[in-house]
């Protein structure tokens, strides 16, 4: 490829790959390259620059709005009195010219963000594979504002409030790297189109950016609610399809705003292997293909004089809502229980209700008709739940139906006839909650003995007698240990044994005995993106098979895989594909599995989702869906067990409890402060899961051991008094 190409290949490439978080050659390609230039007027050099400006219908860009040349987008910039002290040391080829001491190039922003007087106003910018990996740490953005001018001095400029420094990047709520602020614009700012200054101090050098805004009067008027018809066409056709709930530009960046949060947008000029833009740091669409749960009927219109309360209050505040078994009505928050319940008949009464079921992404809507008869002596409990699905019972959580909003607890004077079974794979449960909760299928992950600063590898009796307690009080059927790494561990792999055999092999038969599966995790190198020596990685395999021959009491079941790159590669893939053949090869009877990312899910390799494209070359993959929210939580897990279906792959569902992982990333908070709301919220995914993806549900997997005890027991496993747990969580 000739210079030229490449310089043309770089740019079109870095907006997409930089800003869905790669790093894209380092950042630093386009200045290696500029370095023979002898003035920045010949050269497109491309470090970062403001990308938006704004949010909703209110976003603007910079002025060189997405598509722009670097040259229009940023510039060298000197913001000192002389030219002289900016210039940059020879040995880059880059001399200055004068017009690096005026910040903005002269043309206007399109379109122009508007900001109210007195509020703050969302700006972001490129990363250009300079966060999180120490180039960019410490350096500081700055933001000036001056009146509209095409070819502002910097003199001009009035640095704003909190402007002086802002650090480059920062981690978001969703626990990846941002490049993003909110800057207050002052109530004082004359009203009118003004000018916005970005520039930061890299290396040696200064970039500007800048970005035209009109500040307006503060609108008291408030936004909409988004309905819920809006999210579910969003998820299945992006935010900049013509079929999507805001199919222009605007609208599109309305609804992201509104729906993800300020500072997003439709990335519009990215789109997956669907043709689908996402929402940025809302890349959770469905699996392309997919059909939105249908939506209920609208009810009629009430007529003047109808009674304020029930399904017509609802639908007169929303078209198409109804009053939900909670007394509130769907998609707005308005009360609607009626003051005085409708008097039933004497008489039994017969009602027949439509319920809708997403069975998997790739399949059609399941219709069930369900009959519910009812008389003098009503329903409630789990009687009443099954009578509305079969597969349903009354959850003693919140009160309601599983998968409906229907009331169920009895008074005090009724009583449900009836145990609870939850018919998902010919399971039946008993009443409580927590023998829901045990009976599910579900894995440890274990990575030491529940103390990382003790060796990880040192598996007494009294360890191993506590592990296995908790296992059998919570029900864990399944543990994952790790046994080491390729990169520490390689002179005991290579010479086909495990490390710490003694220890293993002590561990895996107590396991056994007790009934629970062992499965055993390793890792290549500790920089997950490091994929040197993946060839090794056939050596576990050949280990672990001598250890279950020498010693079958303590045979493993399973082999995971740990390495978890941020893209699929064709080593990655290489490697484990060299696993299952040397599994073959030896005839050995265990399983092979590897941790997917959620990143895998929307990106691709190949013409194929990276997910998928691991999962082919597996027996099974554990999706990592790790958030602090338990939505975006299943809506990966939902996404990955499609694929293992569409694949006919199995797939397990990992869910985070560690207190050192990103608390967005972690349901530590919840599992420490409400463990028994942490548990029920483990079986209400079991079941959402069982019941949509029966095929490819393998199960739950908690991770991991060392965090989920200090949760459950407010201790660390090693400072535990007691031999044994009892109980499933230590009450306060």
């Amino acid at each position: 490829m000739n210079r030229a190409a490449l310089l043309t290949a770089c740019l079109l490439g870095l907006a997409w790959c930089v800003h869905a978080g790669s790093q894209c050659g380092r950042g630093n390609l386009l200045l290696q390259l500029g370095r023979k230039q002898s003035s920045i007027a010949a050269s497109t050099v491309g470090h970062s620059w403001v990308v938006q400006v704004g949010t909703g219908q209110n976003m603007g860009r910079s002025r060189g709005g997405i598509n722009g040349t670097d040259h229009a987008l940023q510039r060298y910039f000197c913001p000192l009195s002389s030219l002289d002290d900016c210039q940059p040391d020879p040995k880059h080829g880059i001399s200055l010219p004068e017009d690096a001491l005026r910040p903005c190039t002269g043309v206007v922003s399109e379109p122009i963000a508007q900001v109210a007087a007195g509020s703050e106003l969302f700006v972001s910018w490129m990363g250009n594979g300079h966060v999180n990996n120490g180039q960019s740490n410490g350096s500081c953005v700055r933001l000036l504002l001056a009146d509209f001018a095409l070819d502002p001095d910097f003199s001009d400029f009035a640095i704003l409030p909190g402007g002086d420094c802002i650090s480059y990047w920062h981690w978001g709520h969703d626990g990846r790297p941002e490049t993003s602020t909110r800057i207050e614009i002052p109530a004082d700012t004359r009203l009118g189109t003004h000018t916005l200054l970005w520039y930061w101090n890299f290396t040696d050098f200064w970039y500007s950016s800048c970005a035209d805004i009109e500040v307006i009067l503060a609108d008291s008027s408030t936004s909409q609610p988004l309905l819920e018809q809006q999210i579910q066409v969003y998820l299945q056709n992006g935010c900049s399809s013509t079929d999507s709930a805001s199919s222009t530009s605007s609208a599109a960046n309305d609804f992201c705003a509104s729906y993800i949060g300020p500072g997003s947008y439709c990335k519009s000029w990215q789109s997956d292997e669907c043709g689908r833009s996402a929402c940025h740091q809302g890349d959770f669409l469905l699996p392309c293909g997919s059909m939105p749960v249908p939506l209920p009927s609208p009810s009629p219109v009430p007529s003047p004089g109808q009674p304020a309360c029930g399904n017509e209050l609802c639908n007169s505040r929303q078209p198409g809502s109804w009053c939900r078994g909670n007394g509130v009505c769907q998609w707005i928050d308005e009360p609607c229980a009626c003051e005085s319940p409708t008097p039933s008949s004497p008489a039994a009464s017969t009602t027949t209700t439509t319920m809708t079921v997403t069975t998997a992404a790739s399949t059609s809507i399941t219709t069930v008709a369900a009959t519910i008869t009812t008389s003098n002596s009503r329903l409630c409990g789990d009687e009443l739940c099954r009578s509305l699905n079969s597969a349903s019972w009354c959850r003693s959580s919140n009160g309601v139906c599983q998968w409906t909003d229907v009331p169920c607890e009895c008074e005090a004077n009724e009583v449900s006839t009836t145990s609870s079974t939850r018919a998902v794979q010919s399971t039946t449960f008993p009443v409580s909650d927590e023998d829901r909760y045990t009976a599910i299928e579900k894995t440890i992950y274990v990575w030491n003995t529940g103390d990382l600063d003790l060796p990880w590898w040192d598996w007494g009796a009294p360890q191993i007698e506590l592990l296995i307690s908790v296992c059998q009080v919570h029900g864990f059927k399944r543990a994952i240990v790790f046994i080491g790494s390729l990169q520490w561990d390689w002179e005991q792999f290579q010479a086909k044994k495990i490390p710490h055999e003694e220890k293993f092999r002590g561990l895996f038969a107590a396991l056994r005995q007790s009934g629970i599966s062992p499965h055993a995790s390793f890792y290549l190198n500790d920089s997950p993106n490091d994929l040197t020596g993946w060839e090794r990685a056939v050596d576990v395999v050949s280990a672990l098979y001598n250890f279950n021959k020498a010693y079958p009491a303590s045979a493993v079941v399973g082999i995971d895989g740990d390495q978890e790159p941020t893209s699929v590669s064709e080593e990655y893939l290489s490697m484990n594909t060299a696993m299952m053949e040397k599994r073959d090869e030896l005839h050995a009877d265990f399983e092979i599995a590897a941790a997917l990312k959620p990143g895998w899910l929307f990106r691709d390799y190949a013409g194929s989702p990276m997910a998928v494209a691991a999962l082919e070359g597996l027996d099974a993959g554990m999706i990592m869906a790790y958030s602090q929210s338990l939505e975006t939580s299943r809506s990966w897990g939902n996404a990955a067990l499609a694929f293992g279906e569409a694949r006919g792959r199995a797939v397990f569902v990992a869910i985070e409890t560690s207190p050192r992982a990103p608390e967005t990333d972690s349901l530590w908070q919840i599992a420490r402060s409400e463990p028994g709301q942490f548990l029920q919220s483990l079986v209400d995914m079991d079941v959402d899961y069982a019941a949509a993806h029966p095929e490819s549900y393998r199960g739950l997997v908690v991770h991991d051991y060392e965090g989920f005890f200090e949760a459950m027991y407010g201790v660390k496993a090693t400072a535990f008094t007691a031999n044994v747990v009892s109980k499933l969580y230590q009450e306060d």
